[in-house]
């Protein structure tokens, strides 16, 4: 059997100002991060989602609108519903096309494509959202 001092003799006796040095970088770094995630679960804002759309018709078909949704709010939107309308010259709805956003987190934009069955250069076209659920 061995005595525990001779297994002590083995190991060095000073752990290297390096190691120190990363541990407690990494220390910080965790401490920090986690203190940030705190914060911003805790005094996050408690606004509602706020969703823009931008659109263009798309370059190589014109029977399709492009469009970005931003959410500029402060909470997450799901399942957004988006959808598009063009308007004949006295104002009625000759055509709708709906699609879904499935996520669209705060701060965040994501593109869709909304598909008409007409060619719609020239005429007028809305794009509005419906409505959302928050997750």
């Amino acid at each position: 059997m061995t005595d525990k001092s001779e297994d002590q003799e083995d190991l060095p006796d000073d752990t290297p100002f390096a190691e120190w040095l990363l541990a407690a970088i990494s220390a910080l770094l965790f401490i920090g991060g986690f203190a940030y995630l705190v914060a911003h679960g805790v005094a996050g804002g408690d606004g509602p989602a706020d969703l823009r759309i931008v659109h263009m018709l798309a370059q190589q078909d014109p029977r399709r609108v492009d469009f970005t949704l931003v959410n500029m709010g402060q909470k997450t939107a799901a399942q957004v519903q988006v959808k598009g309308q063009v308007l004949e010259k006295n104002g009625a709805v000759a055509e709708e096309s709906h699609a879904v956003i499935d996520y669209a987190p705060e701060g965040s934009s994501v593109q869709g494509s909304l598909a008409f069955y007409r060619d719609i250069r020239g005429l007028e076209f809305r794009i509005t959202t419906e409505g959302f659920n928050e997750p």
